[in-house]
């Protein structure tokens, strides 16, 4: 949820302007009525969409599995169906969260073909596997101003290098939080 309100409310170029003393631009947007699909609808999916409910978005949501009709009604999903809908979703879509597993089905499966079906304000959300995006691509229509922004909490090889282009575009939110068990906080910083 963070991507997506960071990315509506531009804060990169948000935070620019205040430290330049320009307010109220850019003025971003709401996500009520917002569309947000979910490629993916296993335990991460299920609790963003829970999260979206009270933000007003819209949400479908597509897996390799048969989503219930339970599901459906407690997650309040719009629409629902299998990976063959996704090209038939995205056009619509302003939001893309992908919640995969990878393998060789999912590697790249928003390549460039599929960042040309999304709409040009549409951004793209990753917290799930680096390689299910082609990050080359994604650099380039974020670049020439094809796509909106993009949320990356997980990238196409790690370490990440911070310096690569995709990185320093105002219209990309990228944070790297811990994997696996948290480490212990020394006996200091436990009594600050």
């Amino acid at each position: 949820m963070i991507f997506m309100l960071m990315l509506a409310r531009r804060w990169h170029e948000a935070q620019a302007s205040f430290h330049q003393g320009r307010f109220y631009t850019p003025m971003g947007r709401e996500l009520e009525g917002a569309r947000l699909l979910l490629i993916g609808f296993g335990a991460s999916a299920k609790t963003v969409a829970a999260r979206a409910r009270p933000f007003g978005l819209c949400v479908p949501a597509v897996d390799v599995r048969e989503i219930s009709e339970v599901e459906r009604r407690e997650f309040d999903l719009q629409v629902v169906g299998k990976p063959a809908g996704i090209d038939r979703l995205l056009p619509e879509s302003d939001y893309v969260l992908l919640h995969l597993h990878l393998n060789a089905q999912t590697r790249h499966i928003t390549d460039a073909r599929r960042h040309c079906l999304l709409k040009p304000t549409a951004c793209l959300v990753n917290v799930a596997r680096g390689p299910l995006v082609d990050e080359e691509t994604l650099s380039q229509q974020l670049a020439e101003g094809r796509l909106g922004g993009a949320g990356l909490d997980v990238f196409a090889s790690e370490p990440v290098d911070p310096n690569k282009p995709l990185f320093r575009l105002p219209c990309v939110i990228a944070s790297r939080t811990s994997r696996g068990k948290p480490t212990a906080l020394p006996a200091a910083a436990h009594e600050a």
